[in-house]
């Protein structure tokens, strides 16, 4: 059993109505590639709800990696690969990332 302090969750990501500053540590495995275009919406409501001092985990395979990573270094101050953690395959990559230091105020696009 958790502590106290501890909080899990599952929930509809686009659904979810968290306020700026709702978790400490957020992991994904595999989970943001199945957003297709809208990862990059879900990736802006991650910088919103994360706290100056909070990490986030993304394990995910990347078709796109220039356009994912352009979006996320422009919401995280930090971002930064898990070393060893690349696999490339034809067209996409596998990358653990660790996103620290959201940026102030993302606009989320509808």
């Amino acid at each position: 059993m958790g502590s106290q302090r501890e909080k899990f969750q599952k929930q509809n990501f686009f659904r979810s109505d968290y306020r700026k500053g709702k978790f400490d540590l957020f992991v994904s495995n595999l989970v943001f590639e199945n957003f297709g275009k809208k990862r990059l919406e879900a990736y802006e409501k991650l910088a919103k709800w994360a706290t100056p001092k909070s990490y986030a985990v993304l394990s995910e395979i990347f078709f796109d990696y220039k356009t994912d990573f352009k979006r996320l270094t422009s919401l995280f101050g930090s971002v930064r690969e898990r070393p060893g953690s690349m696999i490339r395959e034809r067209g996409w990559v596998y990358k653990m990332l660790v996103l620290s230091d959201p940026k102030k105020k993302p606009h989320i696009r509808r």
